[in-house]
């Protein structure tokens, strides 16, 4: 049985969200009538149920919930998938609210509606090692430093070597960022543009994050680690701006 009923309601799925900084998790079961679906108690369609006006609810209320540590204020940027569900009427609303926030939505998974707070009251209370402190504990401070990952060669943060404004830059791409399909030999590994550094962030602890723009004054959509960035030497001699920009 994919869902679970609760009194008259069938929940078939869970907006879960997950705050970045303090790792901090909380969610809230989605679901409907199946009377008013006009649906069989053994069928299970996604028709009618999970639409972006369904969604955009379902979030609104669980960061109105005074429960939970979520708030509109504290929010700089949210992460969803490309469904059409984050669409339409949640991306609206998130125009009026865009803030620091990580959310993954989980399809086709059994929603406990009476123990999903037991279930988040349980991992919030439980001590995480990146930050060395429970997610309610973090919710509470100013500032939470992450500890890496994965281990780095060499120093971090504050004193990392950090990259002058005047150099130029190429950056790693991502897999298919220019090419789509299968990968080729002769695909790109670098951005094919030149870049300048237009601004850095250096955290406690955490590798720099540089942000990029090119002459036209077009930016990155996304930041960069020094691994990520590969410095072109003052004395190199470039090929033509067409030949980089095709």
């Amino acid at each position: 049985m994919p869902y679970d009923k609760v009194d008259n309601i069938t929940y078939m799925f869970c907006l879960n969200c997950i705050d970045i900084a303090s790792r901090y998790k909380g969610g809230i079961a989605i679901g409907t009538s199946l009377d008013v679906l006009n649906m069989d108690k053994d069928d299970f369609s996604l028709e009618g149920i999970l639409t972006s006006v369904v969604v955009a609810e379902a979030f609104v209320n669980l960061i109105n919930n005074p429960d939970n540590h979520f708030s509109w204020n504290k929010m700089k940027l949210v992460m969803t998938d490309k469904g059409s569900k984050f669409k339409g009427d949640f991306e609206k609303l998130l125009k009026k609210h865009v803030q620091e926030l990580i959310l993954l939505f989980s399809q086709r998974s059994r929603v406990w509606q009476i123990n999903l707070p037991i279930i988040y009251a349980l991992l919030n209370d439980t001590i995480i090692r990146l930050i060395g402190m429970t997610s309610n504990k973090a919710c509470k401070k100013k500032h939470v430093y992450v500890k890496s990952s994965k281990p780095r060669n060499g120093p971090m943060g504050f004193d990392e070597k950090r990259l002058s404004y005047n150099v130029s830059v190429r950056y790693l791409l991502k897999p298919g960022e220019l090419e789509s399909g299968r990968r080729r030999a002769t695909n790109c590994n670098w951005s094919p543009q030149i870049y300048h550094i237009k601004e850095l962030l250096i955290q406690k602890n955490q590798p720099i994050l540089y942000w990029l723009i090119d002459d036209n004054g077009i930016g990155s959509k996304r930041s960069f680690v020094m691994e990520e960035i590969l410095e072109i030497p003052a004395n190199s001699e470039l090929p033509p701006q067409w030949i980089l920009k095709n």
